[in-house]
């Protein structure tokens, strides 16, 4: 049961929730520009070199150190704005290697349960995204094997419940405003580089444009969602503090959560074989149909076989 005290108490108001996300954004500004001038460096390379011959891919190297590079940003972006302390630029990228495979396990089998759920309806899926929310969280701010894996998924399941509904005003309430914000000045950049977006093909205007976003994201962007997600979380965990059943990982619900991964996993597989099967049905039945077979060498074939009998005059004469 979740502790009656929790129940009554109210999450902090959302303006109070954004000037908390600033204060932790403006305090590790320095150490989150370092962080990402790595990835953006080998963006940048690669941006000038396509922009002397484009259709060359000259850049595509230093696009995939970018990459990399990207991930492995993403978590020492998560440890430097969770952790208090002001840890160096290598320190975080050094904690974030320790945890790389955990965070790429912890985003496999969310997203499988996720999947699984939306399977099963958009409801479900929606829900358990929203018990996720603070997985990743968890799994930097709180150490022990409980703050990983399917533990972790438990732990943000159990911080959520009786909280459901003001974490997702909270959520649409930060993203709709980013999202538009984004899309003005991204339009803006593109406008002011030449960009054509419905222009695919590799072109100057199109590289620095993508460069510009690439900056608004991991400088911007990113860090201010994971500055936002860990005021909520920091609200919840204040909140929760003697409720027991936070730390309790129950072992039905990690029973349901493997289910729903399994389900997620298998039924595209299945459902991609029903799809060929069908239409393989329906490739045969068109071959083996009578207007068409009288006309294909098929079915001398067949009957030579002993495995078609009807009509056997066309094949004597």
């Amino acid at each position: 049961m979740i502790n009656e005290k929790s129940k009554r108490v109210k999450m902090l108001p959302i303006s109070r929730s954004f000037k908390n996300t600033f204060t932790y954004y403006q305090r590790r500004f320095k150490l989150i520009a370092g962080i990402v001038a790595l990835p953006l460096s080998f963006y940048f390379v690669a941006t000038v070199l396509s922009s002397f011959e484009p259709t060359l891919f000259w850049g595509a190297p230093f696009n995939l150190l970018g990459f990399v590079s990207a991930i492995l940003s993403v978590l020492a972006i998560y440890q430097a704005m969770i952790d208090g302390s002001e840890h160096e630029i290598m320190s975080c990228y050094r904690h974030s290697w320790q945890k790389i495979g955990s965070f790429v396990w912890l985003a496999l089998i969310s997203s499988l349960i996720v999947f699984g759920g939306l399977l099963l309806g958009i409801i479900p899926g929606v829900i358990l995204s929203i018990w996720f929310i603070f997985s990743a969280i968890i799994l930097f701010a709180e150490e022990g094997r409980g703050s990983r894996g399917l533990n972790a998924l438990v732990r943000s399941r159990n911080y959520v419940r009786g909280y459901w509904w003001p974490i997702l005003g909270r959520i649409m309430f930060f993203s709709i405003p980013m999202a538009f914000l984004s899309f003005i000045v991204m339009g803006i950049l593109g406008w002011l580089l030449g960009a054509n977006p419905t222009d695919f093909s590799r072109n100057v205007g199109n590289e620095w444009a993508n460069l510009f976003r690439l900056v608004l994201i991991y400088l911007f962007l990113l860090p201010m969602q994971i500055a936002y997600f860990y005021s909520l979380f920091l609200q919840l965990k204040k909140i929760k503090a003697e409720d027991e059943t936070v730390n309790r990982i129950s072992k039905k619900t990690k029973n349901w959560f493997v289910g729903l991964g399994i389900f997620g996993l298998v039924m595209p597989f299945i459902l991609m074989l029903m799809v060929s099967m069908l239409a393989l049905g329906g490739i045969l039945g068109f071959l083996l149909s009578d207007d068409i077979i009288n006309t294909l060498p098929l079915r001398v074939w067949l009957y030579n076989n002993g495995w078609w009998q009807y009509d056997s005059s066309y094949l004597l004469n």
